[in-house]
């Protein structure tokens, strides 16, 4: 569009041109001038709409493409607190540890009749740390027995073999009562198989009393009745 105009603009430059020459030296008279006044004016008047005006124009706003992504959110503050730290147990309770050798008597599913018995376990320290005087067989479960646990007095060092033996008391009533009992440590932790107490209360067998034997009784002997004896005859009367 803009060589078109500047094509324009130099055609007119040149017919002007040719114009001015075509009159030569000689002096132009009023009409002349009026002409080429006009065809100057005119040409300028052209130039001027050929030549394009400069605008002000504006900077282009420029819009924001939303992206796929969201924008991040804000996270809100985190206050962090300090964590409390565990102190260690002297005693590892990981190194406590009991092995059930055997089961002594009464053996589960024995007859035990009403009052006082004894039970037993063979037991093994098969941990690494000895148990100390304090640690303790205590019930936990099931049928006590009236039974106060076991308190280990002296020190058991690790693989030693020692017997537990509890002193129980089985019910009045006949049937079957089972308990449970374990070991625990000083830190009332317990360790180790759980040791049970199972037993058979009988029914009470009756008691066969004697029936007294019948003893015949004498028959009443019959005592002879005196026959009485005859009335004494009269005597006859002396006569005078």
């Amino acid at each position: 569009m803009k060589s078109k105009q500047f094509q324009i603009f130099f055609a007119l430059l040149a017919t002007l041109g040719l114009l001015l020459s075509a009159c030569g030296p000689a002096q132009p008279t009023d009409s002349a001038t009026e002409v080429v006044s006009a065809v100057r004016t005119s040409a300028a008047e052209t130039i001027v709409a050929a030549i394009p005006t400069a605008t002000n124009t504006s900077q282009p706003t420029i819009t924001p493409v939303p992206s796929d992504t969201p924008s991040p959110s804000l996270t809100p503050e985190v206050t962090l607190t300090a964590t409390p730290t565990v102190t260690a147990l002297v005693n590892d309770v990981a190194c406590d540890s009991m092995l059930l050798i055997s089961d002594m008597n009464p053996r589960a599913g024995e007859k035990v009749e009403p009052g006082k018995f004894n039970k037993s376990w063979r037991v093994q320290n098969n941990g690494s740390c000895p148990w100390l005087p304090g640690y303790r067989l205590m019930y936990i479960m099931g049928e006590k027995f009236q039974g106060s646990g076991i308190l280990i007095k002296n020190q058991t060092a690790p693989g030693s073999i020692l017997v537990l033996t509890l002193d129980l008391v089985a019910p009045d009533d006949p049937g079957l009562y089972t308990g449970y009992w374990r070991m625990y440590n000083l830190y009332g932790s317990s360790f180790g198989p759980s040791l049970a107490v199972s037993i058979v209360v009988p029914k009470p067998t009756p008691t066969k009393t004697p029936t007294p034997t019948q003893t015949g009784t004498p028959k009443p002997t019959k005592t002879p009745t005196e026959k009485p004896t005859k009335k004494p005859t009269k005597t006859p009367s002396p006569t005078p």
